[in-house]
């Protein structure tokens, strides 16, 4: 049980929000091909996750405008055995070494000052425009 105001607005916050739009398609694609890849189905998923395999299905159902809410991206993500933030990174791979070396290049990247971060957001788009 929170203890504090901030804890409780913290386990509100993790209980009413939703996943919308381009984030929730990216979870649902990152989810039906990591299930694919693996040969899991929604209901071992749900199984692993700790949730009922229809909370899954409600949100995976190809068409679902249903929104899933933070709680319950969290507990996919551990059933999948993968951090939250993998879920909403388009193509992202679905090995543990990949997914460890790219969350130390987030967290180093996410602890530059601006003007660092500014520097590699000017490469990338200089890359891209480039690489086309």
């Amino acid at each position: 049980m929170p203890n504090t105001a901030s804890d409780q607005r913290a386990t509100l916050n993790q209980e009413s929000v939703s996943v919308h739009g381009d984030a929730r398609d990216t979870m649902v694609h990152n989810i039906r091909r990591i299930l694919r890849e693996r040969g899991w189905s929604e209901a071992y998923l749900a199984k692993r996750a700790n949730c009922k395999a229809r909370s899954i299905n409600n949100f995976m159902t190809p068409g679902s405008t249903v929104s899933p809410r933070v709680r319950l991206a969290e507990q996919v993500a551990r059933g999948l055995g993968v951090p939250l933030w993998a879920l909403f990174v388009p193509q992202v791979p679905d090995d543990p070494r990949a997914l460890r070396h790219a969350e130390k290049i987030l967290t180093t990247y996410l602890r530059l000052p601006d003007e660092g971060r500014d520097m590699i957001r000017r490469a990338a788009e200089l890359e891209d425009r480039y690489s086309r």
